[in-house]
């Protein structure tokens, strides 16, 4: 609620100086205390705390490189999220401590890249927040995130005419998730955002779909080479696909929503080296885009590109309130934004009718424990682990 009193206050000022400045930040170090001193919401959290509390005790001391083996082979994890937790381990034995310098991280890198291009930055925080990416990032995905904030910071000294540091933060991102990989897309692609643009991706997206199981199998065959924990990610991904209406769903969500929110984000007079910026997020939205509309096991790596799209989502609506043209199409976009993600996080697991939205829902934190609350979260989300995955919409690629 606050956030959006200081949007229809202070969105309409350029820059962030003054009481604006001090509003955004504050906001912004609220996010990061919300993720840092929470306890029990989300779910990947009981796998990170698990293994931060008792897998990397000692473990600085004792087979250091052992240990980084065993976790890149075995859990998949990259080495430098490995390292972090072992290192702050040391100092620590809560995984509180983590968790704060992990949303420090995070959250402080999206809100500084933010305030660089845009000034609707408090509305951009409302939406990051009501809508979830913001616990996605802070309790589920958090190897990930890491990567994300990195591959930020590169793409921001990228467009500075700091090319050589855009490749050192990818490989730090790398470093922490695999994922990272599809930021080596980024300095080769620059597309301008048109309606023609959405409706060439719209068409290969489609292409690509008919020939899933094709690609995927071809994929999977051919992965025989490559280390085990590539293998086994190679064949996760690579498992689940989409039906027609899934096929749509996924189209709705991932492709066409937010490129028309970027289409009408991207009007009016913008400096020329933001609309560099914006066109080669656009060259890496596509790609990603097209690809998680194609195969429900690559949507999670639109997870780089959706601090861009809340970014276009925010200033369209902030837009709505302003001016009156082409009221339907744009307001339509949000509202299908909002619904999507709404859907998303009202989803359920079918192993347990355990809604997504529980997991962060009521709050807990370290001042307000709830034991009941968090066991609950904690088994829904091991039984959900221990199950496949996949909705009315997908379906397994044999």
């Amino acid at each position: 609620m606050l956030t959006l009193v200081f949007s229809l206050i202070y969105d309409r000022e350029e820059g962030y100086h003054g009481v604006k400045g001090i509003a955004y930040a504050a906001m912004c170090l609220m996010l990061v205390l919300i993720a840092g001193l929470r306890d029990g919401l989300g779910g990947d959290t009981f796998f990170y705390q698990r293994n931060f509390e008792y897998w990397y005790e000692g473990a600085m001391d004792n087979e250091l490189l052992s240990t980084l083996r065993y976790e890149l082979t075995h859990s998949g994890y990259m080495p430098l999220w490995s390292l972090t937790n072992i290192w702050l381990r040391q100092y620590s034995d809560s995984f509180v401590a983590y968790q704060i310098l992990q949303a420090l991280f995070v959250n402080g890198v999206i809100c500084w890249v933010i305030s660089r291009h845009t000034d609707r930055g408090f509305m951009f925080l409302l939406f990051y927040f009501v809508l979830g990416t913001f616990f996605l990032f802070n309790t589920e995905v958090m190897r990930e995130s890491i990567a994300i904030a990195l591959g930020l910071l590169g793409i921001e000294c990228f467009t500075s005419g700091h090319k050589w540091a855009f490749w050192l933060c990818a490989a730090l991102a790398f470093g922490f998730h695999i994922s990272a990989a599809v930021l080596v897309i980024y300095p080769f692609l620059r597309i301008k955002m048109t309606w023609a643009t959405i409706a060439w991706a719209s068409a290969a997206a489609l292409a690509v779909w008919v020939v899933s199981d094709i690609l995927m199998s071809l994929a999977v065959n051919h992965g025989s080479v490559l280390p085990d924990f590539l293998k086994l990610r190679l064949e996760g991904y690579s498992a689940l696909a989409t039906n027609i209406k899934g096929f749509a769903r996924y189209w709705l969500h991932f492709m066409l929503v937010p490129a028309v929110l970027i289409l009408y984000s991207m009007q009016g007079k913008i400096s020329e080296h933001e609309v560099e910026w914006r066109e080669r997020m656009v060259g890496l939205f596509f790609p990603l885009a097209i690809i998680a509309a194609s195969i429900a096991g690559f949507t999670r790596f639109t997870n780089y590109v959706v601090v861009f799209e809340l970014l276009a989502l925010a200033e369209v609506a902030r837009t709505l309130l302003e001016e009156q043209k082409h009221l339907l199409v744009r307001g339509g976009a949000v509202l299908a934004f909002m619904v999507l993600y709404a859907w998303s996080l009202l989803e359920y697991y079918p192993q347990n009718d355990f809604r997504m939205y529980e997991f962060y829902t009521p709050y807990t934190s370290v001042f307000n424990k709830d034991d009941v609350v968090r066991s609950r979260r904690e088994v829904a989300h091991w039984e959900s682990c221990s199950n496949d995955w996949g909705d009315a919409g997908t379906r397994t690629i044999e």
